[in-house]
C-alpha cells in the first residue's frame, strides 16, 4: 500500500525510464532476433530480481556481503530499498541516494544507445 503517494509516484517514474533505457540498450546493442533479444531481457531482468532478494531472501544479503557494489546498483534492489523505506519506514530522505543512481543509470543506458543507433545504416535512407 502506497503511504507517500507524491514520492512512492516519483520512484515508480524514474524506475520506468531506467527500464525503457534497460530495453533501448538491449534492443541496439545486438543483432539478435526479436524472441533472444526478449528473452535476454526477462532473463537480465530475473537475475537482478533474484539478487534482490525476490525470490529467497538469504541470497539479498549474501550479496550484500560478499559483492556490496552490486548490491548498490542492483536498479531492482534501489527501487524496491526507496520504496520501503517511503511507505513502511516513513522516510522520504532516504529516496535521494536510489534516485540519483538510477537517473544517472538511465542517462548513462540512453546515451549508450543512441551511440549505437548513430553507427547503424539503414537501407531507406
Amino acid at each position: 500500500m502506497l503511504v507517500n503517494l507524491a514520492p512512492s509516484a516519483l520512484i515508480i517514474i524514474v524506475a520506468n525510464m531506467f527500464s525503457i533505457a534497460l530495453g533501448a540498450i538491449i534492443a541496439t546493442s545486438n543483432k539478435l532476433s526479436l524472441d533472444a533479444k526478449s528473452g535476454l531481457g526477462i532473463s537480465f531482468t530475473l537475475a537482478l530480481a533474484f539478487m534482490t532478494g525476490m525470490m529467497n531472501t538469504r541470497v539479498k544479503h549474501a550479496i550484500a556481503d560478499n559483492l556490496p557494489l552490486l548490491a548498490k546498483l542492483n536498479p531492482i534492489n534501489l527501487v524496491n530499498d526507496a520504496l520501503v523505506s517511503v511507505n513502511i519506514l516513513n522516510d522520504t530522505k532516504a529516496i535521494y541516494e536510489p534516485l540519483m543512481i538510477l537517473s544517472f543509470m538511465t542517462i548513462v543506458l540512453f546515451g549508450l544507445s543512441m551511440l549505437w543507433l548513430r553507427r547503424r545504416r539503414y537501407d531507406s535512407i
